[in-house]
């Protein structure tokens, strides 16, 4: 089953880019519930061997949500929880403890079983 993935996803993303994409945003000029549904199951496709550049118009998408600020919060405060959101998030990580956080934020106190901080 695993094998199949890449070939599943890239078939139904290329679906959704030749018919479903209707303009700058997925149903036209209008944003509607379906762009950020896009976007997040599109931020599956980089971890499921999806080759990203024959979907221009998907792409094009993701970026256009990244530019809004409801989107940006919530990858900031989501993101590092998904492995596949690190290949195109604004913001920089780094690796402290097992946990992604932030650069500019400070890491994470970790405590230990008797309640105590390590």
């Amino acid at each position: 089953m695993k094998r199949k993935v890449p070939t599943t996803m890239t078939e139904c993303f290329e679906l959704i880019e030749r018919k479903l994409l209707k303009g700058p945003w997925v149903m036209g000029e209008q944003y509607t519930i379906c762009d950020p549904y896009l976007f997040t199951i599109g931020t599956w496709i980089e971890g499921d061997g999806v080759d990203t550049t024959k979907l221009p118009l998907v792409m094009e998408n993701r970026k256009r949500m990244l530019t809004r600020p409801a989107v940006q919060k919530a990858v900031a405060t989501e993101g590092p929880k998904s492995p596949r959101l690190g290949s195109f998030t604004p913001f920089s990580y780094q690796t402290h403890g097992g946990c992604l956080v932030r650069k500019e934020q400070k890491p994470p106190t970790r405590s230990r079983r008797d309640g105590r901080r390590a």
